[in-house]
């Protein structure tokens, strides 16, 4: 399967929520109410789940739960909404019991509140963006889970780190799980600016901030949620570090670690609780 028959079959199978696109026009229009684009979301159940969802994470940094879809897009601020529909109207399109056996969803809510807790410790000002960019860095390989399911999961059986799997990936597909996230991100209207920062390589030479950041927050999502159910703090911090220095990210370890954990906690804290 090459990648151009590969993002056909996801625009085929997987196509973007006329709600989110409808979401994503109102958000663009000064004149728009938040009412009224809370009421387009209650007219989705997948959709509307995704946007409670976000904004009980860490990313908001919430001390109560969020309980009403108006709170919800008022939190989440009706300027950045406009990427925050596509991307979540992408998250639910490929809600499928094929793609919940990854649990890339809960990947996704923590490696965004990572890369938000991270953005300003980098010098990035875009928070916001930040946070889309590491919601959506697994885009690619949830969409390879959802399309191509029995192979993707023999695949994902046999590696053993990033590096492997996306050699496997290379190898199917003729381009990794960034690249393919990347092309589907601008086919769906995503900012070039999110899409360059999914499908960039955090470990190559001189990649952006940005790129740094998102690469860091995927890979740092998936440790946290293998080695936490260990309860091993001193292992979980030890690998924290030693991507800090893969990556080439210029924050101390101690706070990298601290900020991938208290941003990791709060976002599983509120997935449980939205459930």
């Amino acid at each position: 399967m090459n990648v151009s028959d590969l993002l056909e079959r996801i625009q085929e199978v997987c196509p973007l929520p006329a709600t989110a696109q409808r979401v994503a026009q109102l958000a663009g229009d000064p004149k728009t109410r938040i009412d009224q684009i809370a009421a387009v979301l209650a007219t989705d159940p997948a959709l509307a789940a995704e946007v409670m969802r976000i904004a009980n994470s860490a990313a908001f940094g919430r001390s109560r739960q969020i309980a009403e879809l108006e709170q919800a897009v008022l939190l989440i601020g009706a300027a950045q909404i406009h990427d925050m529909a596509l991307a979540m109207g992408m998250l639910a399109a490929f809600r499928t019991k094929a793609e919940l056996s990854f649990n890339f969803h809960d990947r996704a809510v923590v490696a965004g509140s990572i890369a938000r807790g991270l953005a300003d410790k980098v010098g990035i000002a875009d928070k916001s963006e930040m946070f889309v960019c590491g919601l959506l860095s697994e885009i690619g390989a949830m969409a390879c889970a959802v399309v191509d399911a029995a192979e993707y999961a023999k695949l994902w059986q046999r590696t053993t780190d990033f590096t492997e799997r996306e050699r496997l990936e290379e190898e199917r597909y003729g381009a990794t799980s960034r690249e393919i996230g990347g092309r589907l991100l601008r086919r769906n209207g995503l900012p070039e600016s999110v899409a360059r920062a999914v499908e960039g390589n955090a470990v190559a030479a001189n990649p952006s901030s940005q790129v740094k950041v998102t690469g860091f927050a995927r890979r740092s999502a998936s440790i946290i949620l293998e080695v936490g159910k260990s309860a091993d703090h001193a292992a979980l911090a030890t690998r924290i570090a030693d991507l800090r220095a893969d990556v080439g990210l210029s924050v101390p370890d101690q706070t990298i670690v601290e900020t991938c954990v208290q941003a990791a906690g709060a976002a599983l804290a509120a997935l449980r609780s939205a459930r």
